[in-house]
């Protein structure tokens, strides 16, 4: 309960400096994350405390996403970040595969992206980082928000349960529309 995003809580996610020679970074990783020298790693709490043995230090409120471990940062990017808990049935830290190809991919997926005409929105990566372990690695990602127009609220397609909007025959026949418009173009690529 303390890191899901029910309840909307506050996280605080930690700042671990380690040597940018010992990184691997894709993308670019931002200069408020850097430090002489070194890449500042976000740590997701629950991987700080049990996995790391790390508390204390500096630290990053953020909100969760239904992911949990993705975290919205208040006006700013989402991070990705490892939790080497099983959630499923998979371990969710992040691969130094997985750094590495970040950049390549989300290029890749806004060509894709761009070729539908501004009927699909791709969240770009803006960098990821392994410090020589999936353990201990993360990925910051575009906000869905800034493909929001004045006065629409992004929410997860799963969170559209929660309202009116599926029970309206004309807006499930528009939803329907996009998403096959979407399909059946990316399809035709």
């Amino acid at each position: 309960l303390a890191y899901g995003p029910e309840h909307g809580p506050v996280v605080e996610l930690g700042l671990v400096p380690v040597p940018e020679d010992g990184c691997l970074v894709s993308g670019v990783w931002p200069g408020w994350l850097r430090e002489a020298g070194r890449v500042v790693v976000p740590v997701h709490p629950w991987q700080a405390a049990h996995v790391l043995k790390r508390t204390g230090g500096e630290r990053l409120p953020a909100h969760p996403l239904m992911a949990l471990r993705t975290l919205a940062l208040p006006g700013g990017p989402h991070v990705k970040t490892a939790l080497s808990a099983r959630l499923t049935s998979s371990v969710r830290d992040i691969s130094l595969g997985s750094v590495a190809a970040s950049a390549a991919l989300s290029d890749f997926g806004e060509a894709v992206a761009a070729r539908t005409d501004g009927l699909l929105h791709v969240t770009r990566t803006l960098g990821a980082v392994a410090a020589g372990s999936p353990d201990l690695a993360a990925v910051l990602r575009e906000s869905p928000e800034v493909y929001a127009a004045p006065g629409e609220r992004v929410v997860p397609v799963a969170a559209l349960t929660t309202t009116g909007l599926p029970h309206s025959p004309a807006w499930s026949s528009r939803f329907a529309r996009l998403a096959l418009t979407v399909g059946l173009r990316l399809l035709e690529l």
